[in-house]
């Protein structure tokens, strides 16, 4: 499946490069496909459990993320402490918010 790119302006009377901003134009027939290849695919995997709801949130039709992925954000943030110096390296995954 092959998307048409088209360049929408961003401002009136844009005339640069960077006064566009680039978004992909799929066919309906196609958009209509993926959809429902989508919500039959996710179907089968969570009945199958093939995919961790306890991990996974995110995109799974009926799986509340609610607050928490929030509530782990302290240790996130603070992250693993360097034996062998004083500092922390520190790991954000900021989709899980």
């Amino acid at each position: 499946m092959t998307a048409e790119g088209v360049c929408i302006p961003e401002e009136q009377d844009s005339k640069g490069i960077n006064q566009f901003r680039p978004i992909s134009l799929l066919n309906v027939e196609g958009k209509i496909f993926i959809s429902i290849m989508a919500s039959r695919l996710t179907k089968y995997l969570t009945e199958n459990v093939y995919i961790n709801t306890s991990v996974q949130k995110g995109g799974i039709p009926g799986v509340s993320g609610g607050l928490e992925p929030r509530g782990g954000l302290p240790k996130e943030v603070f992250g693993i402490k360097d034996k062998l110096s004083n500092h922390y390296d520190v790991y954000f995954d900021g989709s899980k918010l």
